[in-house]
């Protein structure tokens, strides 16, 4: 081959060949805040091949959702600390709740004792002592802290059909209403000692009954016409009010008010006992 042919092939070749693309420029400091982000190049990401993106447009969209992804969480933040605390202070009234009920209980039990010594009725003490025994095992606070599991289940399937106790107020209510409950037990059993108070499962299915009666339309009663020179003195004692209450009562009923727990008025029945 002459020279002359040999350089025109030479040339030929170079016109021939691809030049190597360049390397696209890499911004590291983009790049290094889009992997802050939760960006990974495409030889690391593992996801559909068809929804990666550049860390340039990663981070364009992200910086346009962060901003309303932090606004609906510190929402549903508010709303779990609204939750968490409307819970813990329906939890501190049902405890407190609890032990005035237990309380009341437990001096009408030591009442009736004493009158059984002073009658030297050792039979009628023996009866109140077992009374004691029994009612320290209802309304012990401590009863829920260790909960059996068989209580504990009859207590969850009982929820499950009473869907309405989730609101805290009718719950409120029913940790009221279970009070009273236990409270007429208590009288029962002390006026027949051969009486046995409901177990729980009945229990809990006669405070459904009252709850459900209470929320029931009533019928107003006719008012009967007043009868002329007669006046009937009520012997039934004024209602306990809120003037009557102490005053660290007063600032724990505020609080469950403020907690939508249950009303001052509510409070106040709750507190008397009526």
């Amino acid at each position: 081959m002459t020279e002359e042919a040999l350089a025109e092939a030479e040339v030929q070749v170079e016109e021939t060949q691809t030049p190597e693309a360049a390397a696209p420029e890499v911004n590291t400091e983009v790049e290094d805040k889009a992997r802050s982000m939760g960006w990974k190049p495409q030889d690391e990401y593992k996801g559909d091949p068809n929804r990666w993106t550049d860390a340039e447009s990663f981070v364009k969209v992200g910086e346009e959702r962060i901003p309303v992804m932090k606004e609906n969480f510190n929402k549903i933040a508010a709303k779990n600390q609204e939750l968490e605390a409307k819970m813990n202070a329906m939890e501190d009234f049902q405890k407190e709740s609890s032990k005035r009920s237990y309380d009341r209980a437990m001096k009408d039990i030591l009442d009736q004792q004493r009158v059984a010594v002073e009658e030297a009725d050792t039979e009628k003490f023996d009866k109140l002592k077992e009374q004691e025994e029994q009612t320290k095992v209802d309304y012990s606070p401590k009863e829920s802290k260790t909960p059996d599991t068989q209580m504990a289940q009859e207590v969850a399937e009982w929820e499950s059909r009473n869907t309405w106790y989730k609101n805290p107020s009718l719950a409120a209510k029913a940790a009221k209403i279970e009070s009273k409950v236990m409270d007429e037990e208590a009288y029962k059993q002390s006026q027949d000692y051969n009486y046995r108070p409901m177990n729980l499962s009945d229990r809990l299915n006669e405070v459904s009954r009252r709850v459900q009666s209470d929320l029931a339309p009533r019928e107003q009663p006719r008012k009967l016409p007043a009868v002329e020179g007669t006046r009937v003195a009520s012997s039934k004692p004024a209602a306990k009010t809120w003037s009557d209450l102490p005053d660290d009562a007063k600032a724990a009923a505020i609080s469950y008010e403020k907690a939508n727990v249950l009303s001052r008025a509510e409070y106040v029945k709750d507190y008397f006992g009526e």
